[in-house]
């Protein structure tokens, strides 16, 4: 029988060993009035919340894939450390 440890996350490490840089971003439709009720969190790096979110609010909220959007979706995102959507360190037994 093993026994149980406690563990907690501080960092990510990628996959060639180095500390991963700490500005993740998200966007949270929470945020933001939306006739179908969306209570979708993105995080990750920049490119891959802006990519992410501009392809959920045209494949999902039916908008266009204009500057307008594009713009908009910059402006929505926000740094995660600063989110009220943030993710909480969580320590648990494995």
């Amino acid at each position: 029988m093993l026994a149980s440890i406690d563990t907690q996350v501080y960092a990510f490490i990628n996959s060639e060993g180095r500390l991963m840089n700490n500005s993740r971003k998200v966007i949270d439709c929470r945020d933001f009035p939306n006739e179908i009720g969306c209570t979708l969190l993105i995080s990750g790096s920049s490119k891959e919340v802006f990519n992410i979110a501009l392809r959920h609010a045209v494949e999902e909220h039916g908008h266009k894939d204009t500057a307008e959007i594009r713009k908009l979706i910059k402006i929505m995102m926000k740094d995660e450390a600063k989110s009220k959507s943030k993710l909480k360190k969580v320590t648990k037994k494995i």
